[in-house]
């Protein structure tokens, strides 16, 4: 998980491309390519040759390139042209020198208002050095003196986009003014250069943070149709398309992904996830295993390989693969987290993260703090307050506060009524609290969501044993042996049945399978020693 400033002005294109995905680009790293004419697009714009226009009129390079000391002395001796100003400042820019270059730009600003091609490169300039505010205000005076300037309306929309709050621990602030400017601004650029790949793409990227997921999802499918090599337009379509629960197209998106980009490690890992949801285990742990290899310390694809190793009969693997997530995982990741929360506090994704990162360490307050912000946050998202939710019911739960979880969990079931493992933990959740008839009616609507789903089976099975129907128990548990064999807990429980029915003999032959399976199943050992008395101590009865 990352931050999604890194993405937002020039979105990774394939290799092909050069750009790459994790240089913090910033706003300004869309300047090249729209100095060059703005992204290539496949469809006209509604005034092409106004827009290249405009974008030569206001360029930052040089209009004669000259050798940066023959542009100081060309200023020098002509303090008042404003070009020969502007073209200074735009190669001072070019070499790095920023502060120099804003110095140059304020010039021209104070000495004419009205000069958009100043203005216009002194918000970039700004924004280079982090300084949003004030490039803000220029971007708006750009816009108000060439309203039909589409990338002045795009780099506003992005440093909109860009603002947020500095207080890490305390609730961000939760206006989307900014964020309604973004879109406002980005919808604006669109409208004016409709062909315009990356224009798409960053409008996308506001409506995704302001939660507005079908918005953004069909602007990135504009972005992929007008440049297919847009990278990281797949990758967020494929977030998008994941969380609403498309899994078809949340494969495509992630399998274009790591098409256009062989070293996408995050691609291979969003792709196993959801091939894992799919249920093709094989596909999913090829998936996780390449990011793996190409991230070795992604911890998160380590916990994966972990879970699905042993369903592919190889815990050999599996136990490795704990032991690299735990490794992983001791490496302080509240501090990771929060810096994360730092870069983005207003980011559910970041907050959520943090808490699962208290809770993770055993801070169980810090982490519901932290949920419940994220919560805040999340207001306008029910798929995202649903699951966090669904975390929050975990931390109760592993607190001992099995009421508060129970409360989480019907939470999340309420917003999410046809997530299977949220109706899971839930019933797990009431089974604690003493709360069976609810536990058993969510482990029903688990097992209806999922058909074949062995885990809600057997949760199912041990709490009919628990209300004394060894008979219906019984049925649960020859089930889940029919699908899975090896499934120690319920062979287990199928001994229970048959010690409440009497059965011992069969009783005691499925305690042996389990202590063949499992050695150090002590209640298993109990149990198999009491049938054994039992079985030794029945004498025949006469009539």
């Amino acid at each position: 998980m990352h931050s999604w400033r890194s993405d937002w002005a020039q979105p990774q294109r394939s290799r092909q491309w050069v750009v790459r995905r994790w240089g913090r680009i910033g706003i300004v790293g869309l300047c090249a390519a729209l100095e060059l004419g703005g992204c290539k697009s496949r469809e006209p714009a509604v005034d092409p040759a106004r827009q290249q226009s405009l974008r030569s009129q206001y360029r930052m390079e040089p209009r004669v390139p000259l050798p940066l000391p023959q542009l100081m002395a060309l200023a020098r001796r002509d303090s008042t042209a404003a070009d020969r100003q502007c073209d200074l400042a735009g190669a001072l820019f070019m070499t790095g020198q920023y502060a120099a270059a804003i110095s140059a730009y304020e010039r021209v600003v104070r000495a004419d208002t009205t000069n958009v091609r100043a203005a216009y490169n002194l918000g970039r300039a700004y924004a280079r050095t982090g300084q949003y505010a004030q490039a803000i205000r220029q971007w708006q005076r750009t816009v108000a003196l060439a309203p039909d300037f589409a990338d002045a309306h795009f780099q506003l929309g992005v440093a909109y986009a860009q603002k947020a709050p500095t207080a890490l621990d305390q609730p961000a602030n939760l206006s989307y003014a900014d964020l309604d400017q973004a879109i406002k601004h980005c919808s604006r650029a669109v409208e004016l250069d409709p062909g315009n790949a990356i224009f798409h793409h960053n409008l996308g990227r506001a409506l995704q943070l302001r939660h507005e997921s079908s918005r953004a999802a069909a602007a990135y499918r504009r972005a992929i149709q007008l440049d297919s090599s847009l990278v990281d337009a797949h990758r967020f379509l494929g977030e998008i398309c994941l969380e609403q629960g498309d899994l078809a197209h949340a494969e495509a998106a992630f399998a274009a992904v790591v098409r256009l980009d062989a070293s996408n490690a995050e691609g291979y890992y969003q792709l196993g996830k959801v091939l894992e949801k799919r249920g093709d285990v094989g596909k999913a742990i090829a998936a996780y295993e390449r990011a793996v290899a190409l991230r070795p310390q992604y911890r998160d694809a380590h916990y994966s390989l972990a879970k699905l190793y042993p369903r592919a009969g190889r815990p050999a693997e599996a136990e490795r693969a704990q032991q690299q997530f735990e490794a992983l995982a001791r490496e302080d990741p509240v501090q990771e987290a929060k810096n994360r929360v730092q870069r983005l506090p207003n980011g559910v994704v970041e907050r959520r993260a943090l808490a699962v990162a208290y809770a993770e360490a055993g801070q169980y307050e810090a982490a519901i703090e932290q949920f419940r912000i994220a919560l805040a946050l999340a207001q306008h998202s029910k798929p995202q307050m649903a699951a966090i939710q669904h975390d929050l019911g975990l931390v109760h739960d592993r607190r001992g506060d099995l009421q508060a979880a129970v409360s989480a969990f019907q939470e999340a079931v309420a917003m999410a009524p046809d997530t299977a493992r949220f109706w899971l933990h839930f019933g797990q959740a009431c089974a604690k609290a003493g709360q069976d008839s609810l536990a058993a009616a969510a482990f029903v609507r688990a097992a209806a969501l999922r058909p074949g789903w062995i885990q809600a089976q057997y949760e199912l099975g041990m709490l009919l044993v628990k209300a004394q129907q060894p008979d219906s128990a019984q049925a649960v548990f020859l089930r889940v042996l029919a699908a899975e064999p090896a499934h120690v807990g319920a062979r287990f429980g199928l001994s229970l049945t048959y010690i409440d029915q009497g059965r011992d003999e069969e009783a005691a032959v499925e305690l042996e399978r389990v202590l063949a399976a499992d050695p150090r199943f002590a209640r298993a050992r109990q149990l198999l020693d009491m049938v054994r008395q039992r079985l030794e101590t029945t004498t025949p009865e006469f009539e």
